[in-house]
Formats: C-alpha cells, structure tokens, sequence
C-alpha cells in the first residue's frame, strides 16, 4: 500500500494526558485530509477506565471528528477516546478510519483524559415571570438556585436566537442572586430569557430552557358598571378585578361598517364561564341624535368564549339578525272601469 497518503491527526481537544476536563465537554480530533464518511462512526469510541463504552454521538465536518458523550460525564474519572486505524499497512485490505481514497490512519490513536473533580453544574428552572404570561408592569425575573454556582448568568431578547440582547449590556456581567429586576426599557411584544449557572471557579453550566413573556403596557381601563356589561357575572369573588385590555370595535370608534358580524372584549382576569350566558349581553342602538324615539332597539345574540393561552379571555358576541318588518302594501283601488 502506497505511502505518504495515510490522514493524519494535527490537533485534539483535550490534549492527551489533560486534566480537569468539563464533564460536559465534547472531545474533537482534527485530521490533515479529508475522511471517508462512510468509515468513521464504527472506529471511534470513548471508553472509562474499566473499558465501558460511553453512549456518545460522533459527528464529521470539515476534516474534524467531534464525540459528544449523551449524558455528562462522571466527575474525576478517567476517560480513553480511540480511533481505530489500520495495524498493517502493508496488506492490500484498509482497516479502519481512511481517507477519501481508501488510505487508512496508520495504527491506532488514543486520547487519555480526566475530568474535572467537581460536579457539573446543572441548568436552572425559570420560576418568574411564567412562560407565556402578559407583564403589565415592570416583570421580576427568578429562577431555582443551584447548590454549586454562587453566581449566575442572564440573557434577555426580542429573539429565542439571542442575537441582540436587551439585557445585559455587557454580556458577561454576573449576579448573585436569583431573584432580578433589571432596568430594561420595555417596549411592547413578545420578549425570550434564559439562564446559567457559573461555578466558584469559573465553569459555566448549560443554559436553561427558553423561557417566553409578553409585555403589554397600554391600558384601556378597568370595566366599570357605567360601561354596561354584567360585571357581577364576572368574577367569583367581590374584590376580585377584571381588565378590559381590547375591545372591536374600540370605544369612541365612528363610521363602523354596517356589516360586522361579531364584536368582542378580551379581558384579563378569572371569569367564571359558568355564570355567562346569552342574556348576559345585548346590543342597544341609539340614535347619534340622542331621540329616544329614533332608537334602533336592542339585539339579543350568541355568546363565545375564547382562552387566548396568555392570561387572557376573548368575550364574543355575535348579535342575532335583526327582523324586518315588512310595511303591508296599501290596498289596490280597483273602482270602475270605464270603457
């Protein structure tokens, strides 16, 4: 087998013989040509000292092996990391890892590491404010503490990317508690946060889970009984407050199309639906000349409630067609006919 062609490893992460490795690091091998695909999941294993195999995830690109174990690995243990390569080269038969034309690795290379000697540090649970809810006010971040990271890390963004971030300014600024309340310029939308933990040394943990928020700072006011809804069919208890947030059409809205078939008010708040019927609503027309006699009566209709899934609860009415009367036809004179 010809020489001179056989791949060869220029670079791994972690170096042979290192210590203190994160046991959540991923071991990468960088070769100097590119590798035949097809010959590299069944000729790299990682191994603990007793020679168990660890369950890991072997991935290709670019002249780079990357083994990423699927569970963290146990602290202050021994690791060994293998490529099979092929003991004899001088047979016609390739064994093992081989490049793009069938030049196998020359013999077999292996990586001995240790792992750090304390525990990996976990991802925290978000506590506050709660995925998917709808922040009125200034919202208080909070998450559950970790035993092994004194301090913590938070991003916060108008993207689940976290490309551009509304908070922090400074990216690796860190804090000591687990309870925040950052000084943010809130705009209204749809706002992703997520944390880490930092060991006393400085190993990082893994971000949480993505959590989601929604910031809403208009406010239409509160349903009082001078705007006419059944307000003590709202809720259960007789402090408890109920928001009109949005309503179609708005209040004060003129040249309404004739032809809308629904109206609705989405309110924040615990309704009981129970004690909502379709005699709770009805639309009245008025006049806009104010006449009583001029008055286009009132409308009873169908009655929906819809959960928006952020805190909110859309009310919609659909108002019965109105009956119109038709006027009877004065009768036909029929007289005499005269010839």
């Amino acid at each position: 087998m010809a020489m001179g062609k056989n791949p060869q490893i220029i670079a791994t992460s972690p170096t042979n013989y290192a210590t203190e490795v994160p046991v959540n690091s991923s071991i990468t091998i960088e070769f100097n040509i590119d590798l035949d695909q097809l010959h590299i999941d069944d000729y790299v294993y990682l191994a603990d000292s007793r020679g168990v195999h660890i369950d890991s995830r072997v991935v290709y690109r670019k002249k780079k092996i990357t083994v990423t174990p699927n569970t963290p690995l146990e602290a202050g243990k021994q690791y060994l990391l293998t490529i099979v390569g092929d003991s004899d080269l001088t047979d016609s038969v390739a064994h093992g890892i081989r490049n793009i034309v069938g030049e196998p690795l020359a013999g077999n290379f292996t990586i001995n590491f240790t792992t750090d000697g304390e525990a990996a540090v976990e991802a925290p649970a978000l506590v506050t404010p709660a995925y998917g809810s709808v922040n009125r006010t200034q919202p208080v971040f909070s998450w559950s503490k970790i035993e092994n990271a004194p301090a913590y890390e938070i991003r916060i963004s108008k993207s689940n990317k976290f490309d551009i971030l509304v908070f922090p300014v400074e990216e690796d600024e860190r804090f000591y508690e687990t309870t925040l309340e950052p000084r943010v310029a809130w705009e209204d939308g749809i706002y992703y946060w997520t944390v880490r933990g930092i060991r006393s040394d400085g190993i990082t943990g893994e971000w949480s889970n993505i959590g989601q928020f929604s910031i809403k700072t208009f406010d239409e006011g509160t349903i009082t009984p001078e705007d006419k809804l059944p307000i003590e069919v709202l809720y259960d208890e007789p402090n408890f407050e109920i928001e009109l947030i949005e309503s179609f059409p708005k209040v004060g809205t003129v040249d309404v199309p004739l032809n809308i078939k629904s109206l609705y008010f989405r309110v924040i708040g615990e309704i009981d639906v129970s004690l909502i019927d379709a005699d709770s609503f009805s639309l009245v027309g008025v006049h806009i000349s104010g006449l009583p006699e001029e008055s286009h009566g009132e409308l009873k209709g169908q009655l929906c409630m819809v959960d928006a899934g952020d805190g909110t609860t859309y009310i919609i009415f659909t108002p019965d067609a109105p009956v119109v009367e038709v006027p009877e036809e004065p009768p036909v004179d029929e007289g005499e006919v005269i010839v």
